[in-house]
């Protein structure tokens, strides 16, 4: 399978050189030959994707303008309304929804002319870091498919590691967008709370969750981060320069309980980014012991009023997994003062994170403290301690959902198991730009081996290489 990007497909589509019909079909036989091990898509949308490429085809041979995203193949996480395509949020509950209109994101994203090849598989109702599903299968990682792609967004990461889309949309209320992509060697952002508008994505939590795109590389990422977050100016800030930009290190807590390999591939890059020219920072984090007990008390608080017809519905809570079962029954649980208070705290991270960011312009931390785990583990052991799966993998992403600060999820290496490492890039609200800066000079400098490792282990699953000659018969 070839790795196409946006840039290239454009100029492509543009010189007559391939044609839109031709590259949803490829992306469509993929599909179709490795979801069914994958489970990387819930539903496969052919019908819609060709009849699109049809219509793309025609405008492109009469010389009609064409859309930022003409022809790009995208697939959407199963939580984000599509119009007139089902949309189940991984659920058995709502297995036959099929919306009456576009989220606002796939809006943006369809006005641009993209062609969407289907819906991702993801955590049930995305309650979960693995994407194990009960209804409609455990997504697998391409990098080696005993081991989970993460969650809940783990479809979409996948997807786009495995060359089933060139880009997809996800949603991250502690992490969901940023664990799948550091498990799947992909570019994952959580972008600023609100930037990419989550009207029609079916929440946990109104507060915490955030609608974020997945790429191959950080190009592909500007591209679509400027359209669906309405800023067509985004790819400007693709340069290499990061002279003077002050980087801070954390002393502690993202540097504890972690993966020691993880740890040196992370320390590395923090090198890598001084040889940038980056001025690196040691910092002292606020306190932030009580992360997890505040992001669960907003996030049960909450999912509970989104979800209380469910909860008040015995045949339906019947329908869940098991897992989720769990959650639905601390759903009320939480007094109203506990979440009155928690609100109030989330206001003292904000204050205090605004503070420290007045001094750095970045920070760098580890996006997991372990690399993707396989299907079935609940427990994970790091340093002779051991910690359940959920709490581990949201570790070090949760903290950036409570305070709404952009967070970019980029590769950085390669473990001696072969699996992929990631660090989480942070800045300051509305400060997308400078994340897709420091995270295109990196790519540039330091990941043109790992993107080529990657792909030679990602997708060799199907022989759908092409030339462009080939494509365009």
């Amino acid at each position: 399978m070839i790795r196409w990007n946006i840039k290239d497909l454009h100029n492509g589509y543009l010189n007559k050189e391939i044609s839109p019909v031709e590259i949803t079909k490829q992306y469509l036989k993929h599909a179709e030959e490795i979801n069914p091990e994958m489970n990387a898509y819930i539903t496969i949308a052919a019908e819609e994707a060709l009849s699109t490429a049809k219509s793309l085809e025609k405008l492109l041979m009469s010389g009609g303008k064409i859309g930022s995203l003409f022809g790009v193949p995208v697939s959407i996480k199963d939580n984000i309304d599509t119009h007139g395509i089902r949309t189940t949020a991984g659920s058995k509950i709502e297995q036959d929804r099929i919306p009456e209109r576009d989220s606002i994101a796939f809006s943006r994203l369809r006005k641009e002319e993209v062609v969407l090849i289907g819906k991702n598989n993801m955590h049930e109702f995305a309650f979960g870091v693995t994407s194990e599903n009960p209804h409609y299968g455990t997504v697998k990682n391409p990098w080696n498919k005993e081991h989970v792609a993460g969650g809940s967004s783990g479809g979409s990461a996948a997807a786009v590691a495995a060359g089933l889309s060139v880009v997809s949309v996800g949603s991250d209320t502690g992490g969901s967008v940023r664990g799948p992509s550091a498990s799947n060697g992909v570019v994952g952002l959580k972008p600023t709370r609100n930037l990419i508008p989550p009207q029609g994505t079916k929440h946990i939590s109104w507060t915490l969750d955030h609608v974020g795109p997945i790429a191959a590389n950080m190009t592909d990422m500007a591209i679509v981060t400027g359209v669906l977050s309405d800023d067509k100016n985004l790819s400007d800030q693709l340069i290499e320069d990061l002279r003077g930009v002050k980087v801070g290190v954390p002393t502690s807590f993202f540097n504890e309980q972690l993966d020691a390999e993880l740890y040196n591939l992370y320390t590395t890059a923090i090198s890598q980014f001084e040889s940038l020219g980056c001025d690196i920072v040691e910092v002292e984090l606020p306190d932030i012991s009580d992360f997890f007990d505040l992001t669960l008390a907003i996030a049960i608080s909450e999912a509970g009023h989104i979800f209380k017809q469910v909860m008040s519905n015995k045949s339906q809570i019947a329908l869940l997994g098991e897992d989720l079962k769990v959650y639905i029954e601390q759903m009320g649980s939480f007094p109203a003062y506990q979440y009155i208070g928690s609100m109030f705290r989330r206001d003292e991270y904000l204050a205090a994170f605004n503070e420290m960011f007045e001094s750095i312009d970045l920070l760098i931390t580890p996006t997991l403290p372990k690399t993707p785990q396989k299907i079935g583990v609940k427990e994970v052991l790091i340093d002779s301690k051991i910690e359940d799966i959920f709490h581990c993998m949201n570790r070090f992403t949760a903290v950036f959902n409570i305070v709404g600060y952009p967070a970019l999820a980029l590769p950085c290496g390669i473990t001696t198991k072969n699996l992929p490492a990631s660090v989480q890039l942070i800045a300051a609200p509305n400060q997308e730009g400078m994340l897709m800066k420091a995270g295109y000079t990196y790519e540039q400098n330091f990941l043109h081996e790992f993107y080529k490792t990657r792909d030679a282990i990602c997708l060799k699953t199907g022989d759908l290489s092409l030339s462009l000659g080939d494509i365009s018969k």
